[in-house]
């Protein structure tokens, strides 16, 4: 990611999943494929083709706090310290951080 990571970072998750994150202080990359949003899962599946790479997992993270929208089948909201997260996983092979900027459906109707 360009620039300055933001303070926190928010990732809207089950309780089992926080679990495993808190007990073995790991994050898990997951695969797209099994995501309930068939939107993100279309695009980073596109983006993937496109890459060429062999596979791609991802761990998708919000700058919103406390957002209704994020909620869906979540039970909890870890919170990360944003600058901390990107240190420790700076250099690690095969990371990317990304931002992804949602477009309205007016906007994409006005652009076709």
């Amino acid at each position: 990611m360009n620039g300055k990571p933001p303070d926190f970072l928010y990732r809207y998750t089950t309780l089992s999943a926080m679990l495993q994150i808190v007990e073995h202080s790991a994050i898990y990359l997951t695969d797209p494929e099994k995501w309930p949003d068939k939107n993100d899962t279309k695009q980073l599946l596109h983006y993937h083709k496109s890459a060429g790479s062999a596979q791609i997992r991802a761990f998708c993270l919000s700058e919103t706090s406390d957002s209704l929208t994020h909620w869906g089948q979540a039970q909890c909201c870890i919170q990360f310290k944003g600058p901390e997260l990107f240190r420790s996983l700076d250099g690690a092979e095969g990371v990317l951080f990304k931002k992804v900027r949602y477009k309205k459906l007016i906007d994409l109707q006005r652009a076709a």
